[in-house]
């Protein structure tokens, strides 16, 4: 704060009948403390920033969650300042009780990497015996608008890749790079060992049945961090599949990837394929579903239908 303006706010607390330098000078220390918060974050000093909080301090971040206490709140600022924040602050005010606001343009490196930034945010802090008690850090409408649709943009361009480029072109590097490193395949026909090796084991046998093993999509879904890909696939059989020899007999069936994302990798893989119209195509002579069977009557058992409650 310049010397004008503290000058200023001395002039008006004057003015109201208040004692100008006791206010003047916990005004000054509130904006200052609000101040060290963004130099410590843009100097990516975590236990700096966490130095400035009170033990039982809650804050509550961009996305929503609110943490308390200092070991959650210094976790945060470890996160943040990895993710090199920089925070320009601008039109700071204090309020009753210890009550700092401020808006703030914020760059963080995921936000450059979805080409987003910088981005608008609020700021509102409330600061007691010079220590932050409670903060409040909040994108605007525009720029959480901005960050969920370019998320959900590179969310589905990353399941698209796994489709395209590993189980259409058998590209395990591609792979390696796509899953995260507590990957969890939920495919029940894939390879029994750890998730990751498990799916890459998978997609190798696949490919070498099918050398010409192709996924065509046709719908995508991006909800949240889950992303849904409808579509086909189809090959033609050049070896041994599920313990029958080659058959040069083609395929074309459904199929449906569910994948969760986190952290721009995939964290999360349930899939599901026609295999009664896959395997009949092939020619392994599944019988067809047996249709379901017919609800029992009152005369089959003898006894009485319960009547069902309802409107009627």
């Amino acid at each position: 704060m310049s010397r004008i303006a503290c000058g200023m706010a001395v002039a008006a607390l004057l003015a109201a009948g208040l004692p100008a330098g006791a206010a003047a000078k916990d005004k000054v220390l509130e904006i200052q403390v609000a101040e060290q918060l963004d130099a410590a974050i843009n100097a990516g000093k975590a236990f700096e920033a966490a130095a400035l909080f009170a033990d039982d301090a809650t804050v509550k971040e961009p996305g929503g969650k609110t943490l308390t206490g200092k070991v959650q709140i210094e976790a945060w600022l470890q996160l943040i300042t990895a993710e090199a924040w920089h925070v320009d602050s601008g039109n700071l005010q204090l309020s009753d009780g210890g009550r700092v606001t401020w808006t703030a343009s914020v760059v963080y490196a995921s936000a450059k990497q979805l080409g987003v930034t910088p981005l608008d945010a609020f700021v509102e802090a409330v600061v007691l015996g010079g220590k932050i008690r409670s903060l409040v850090v909040r994108f605007s409408s525009a720029a959480q608008l901005r960050l969920t649709q370019a998320r959900a943009k590179a969310d589905e361009a990353l399941a698209r890749s796994l489709v395209d480029e590993v189980l259409t072109k058998g590209d395990l590097g591609r792979a390696d790079a796509i899953l995260s490193s507590d990957f969890a395949n939920h495919d029940p026909m894939a390879v029994k060992a750890t998730a990751a090796l498990g799916f890459k084991t998978t997609v190798t046998s696949m490919r070498t049945a099918f050398p010409d093993l192709a996924y065509a999509i046709e719908e995508v879904f991006v909800s949240g961090d889950r992303v849904v890909i409808r579509g086909t696939c189809s090959g033609t059989q050049r070896g041994a599949y599920m313990g029958s020899p080659a058959s040069g007999r083609p395929f074309k069936a459904e199929f449906i990837e569910i994948l969760r994302v986190a952290d721009g990798k995939v964290a999360e893989r349930w899939s599901q394929r026609d295999s009664y119209t896959m395997l009949q195509q092939l020619g392994f002579g599944i019988a067809p579903p047996p249709p379901p069977a017919p609800a029992v009557s009152a005369t089959a058992t003898g006894q009485p239908v319960e009547k069902k409650k309802g409107w009627f």
